[in-house]
């Protein structure tokens, strides 16, 4: 038998090791009679029925104990009592033992170790293989929460506010492992964007599909192009990781990696870039591609993030070509490792990071989101194939207007800002001395307000009295955000100076 978290082990053993004598009687109205009969000469008879007669001096007048057997005595019988038992049912035959046990710390003696003493006793082998203990839930300030103190939260309020599926998420993501969660409304309000961010997704991938039904595998590798090989193994790795932590009871990592994907990889990489190419898809049928893709990474996601969000995920999945009544008996995702696509991930990543320079230059000129900007990106043969076929996603995602892809050795263009991300410079050209000039203006503005905040950042961690009373956690947020600071005063200046006087 396997507690997790595993430290729970330690506490159980250190108890069943140490135990006393179990005082089994109890004065309550409700309860298992204590099987044991009094007769007058002095004998105690215990057994299944009650006696006709003293075995000692052979008189009827037997006295049942008017006691109850202690509340855990009984509950220890429920792992295989609710199954039949002492009959020998198909039920008990089939469900005992049973997989996993779900329980508090404060209940790992009445209960789990009862059970496991009375299933050893009456069936010969313990009655669940795996125990998983609860955190005990506190408010955001580590108090107990207690109708009575003002420090509760009632469910039911939360349901109707954010949905039920936003309040499992966000309780199931603070399972990290330690003994106490600290919880607010705040988490499940986030959590409640996130289920809004799916359904948004999923409005957009059903406006797309065509009426065929879903496929059972993603498209051919061969038909694939580069992103769609990009999600297909980036889901791969995801359901591995997610079935390898549920195995293991990480229902935060679950969480956590179902989160990134879900958001990040396939709300805010791919849905973007598959928008690209139903609008300008590069070959006749590679539309029908990115549809196909679309249609079944969602759904396959679905699954894996359905013991977590039931409703929310079994509504989208209906709304989806699909086979079968209900997500709860589809297929799991299995045999995911022949997806994975190193090659792919390795071209995407690179994309990703060339997109995500590209933006933050725009930032660090404070451009306006609809303003589009000329650029040029200079690399070595390979990562230029990569970028060139990339093309179109970058340009979409960057507002950029003729885009060029030049070989490393290329001639750089003379008056623009340049950035390196990995083996690739980025430049960014300006078309004139007035565009320039007005470029260096708002540079100068924002490196006026950086050297104002890095001095003030740098004056109170000179202070011994700051750095003596402020909380740690303070203290090592201040000394991150001046190191940004820092960092981007130097790519204010180097902007600068690619601009000229």
């Amino acid at each position: 038998m396997r507690f997790h978290p595993e430290r729970w082990t330690k506490v159980y053993m250190d108890w069943m090791e140490r135990i006393r004598d179990w005082n089994i009687s109890r004065q309550l109205w409700w309860g298992h009679r204590i099987p044991v009969w009094y007769c007058a000469c002095g004998e105690m008879v215990a057994g299944k029925a009650a006696p006709e007669t003293c075995p000692r001096c052979g008189g009827a007048a037997l006295t049942q104990d008017p006691d109850v057997l202690d509340t855990w005595f009984s509950s220890a019988l429920w792992p295989f009592a609710t199954l039949g038992w002492p009959r020998e049912t198909e039920d008990l035959r089939y469900f005992y033992p049973t997989s996993a046990l779900v329980t508090a710390r404060d209940i790992i003696f009445l209960w789990v170790a009862r059970m496991v003493m009375f299933g050893l006793e009456f069936r010969g082998e313990v009655p669940f293989r795996d125990v998983y203990i609860n955190p005990t839930v506190l408010n955001i300030e580590g108090r107990r929460m207690s109708k009575t103190m003002g420090t509760g939260m009632d469910p039911l309020l939360l349901v109707d506010r954010y949905g039920a599926d936003s309040l499992r998420f966000a309780l199931i993501n603070r399972c990290t492992g330690e003994q106490d969660l600290r919880f607010s409304e705040k988490m499940v309000e986030d959590t409640r964007n996130f289920a809004n961010k799916i359904w948004n997704a999923a409005r957009f991938v059903r406006m797309n599909l065509d009426q065929a039904p879903a496929p059972a595998t993603p498209p051919a590798r061969s038909a694939l192009g580069l992103a769609d090989r990009w999600i297909v193994s980036r889901f791969a790795r995801c359901a591995l990781e997610v079935t390898h932590s549920l195995e293991r009871f990480e229902f935060r990592e679950v969480c956590q990696r179902l989160y990134d994907f879900v958001w990040s990889e396939f709300c805010d990489w791919y849905v973007e870039m598959a928008k690209q190419d139903l609008r300008e898809p590069p070959a006749p049928a590679h539309a029908a591609v990115t549809r196909a893709t679309l249609g079944w990474t969602l759904a396959e996601a679905m699954k894996l993030l359905h013991p977590i969000m039931p409703s929310l995920t079994e509504e989208i999945w209906q709304a989806l070509p699909h086979e079968g009544r209900t997500i709860m008996r589809a297929p799991w995702p299995d045999g995911m490792e022949r997806w994975i696509d190193a090659e792919a991930e390795s071209q995407i990543t690179l994309v990703i990071d060339v997109i995500r320079a590209i933006r933050g230059m725009r930032a660090d000129l404070g451009l306006a989101p609809g303003e589009t900007v000329k650029v040029e990106l200079f690399a070595p043969e390979r990562p230029q194939a990569t970028l060139e076929e990339a093309e179109r996603y970058i340009a979409s995602l960057t507002r950029t207007f003729g885009l060029a892809i030049h070989p490393e050795t290329a001639p750089r263009p003379r008056g623009g800002l340049s950035s390196l991300c990995g083996p690739v410079e980025i430049t960014m050209a300006v078309d004139s001395r007035e565009a320039a000039q007005a470029m260096r203006a708002r540079l100068q503005k924002q490196l006026a307000a950086v050297t104002r905040d890095l001095a003030t950042l740098e004056g109170r961690l000179r202070t011994a009295e700051f750095i003596e009373k402020a909380p740690a956690e303070v203290v090592e947020a201040d000394q991150r955000r001046r190191d940004e600071l820092s960092t981007r005063r130097a790519t204010l200046e180097r902007y600068m100076g690619g601009l000229g006087s």
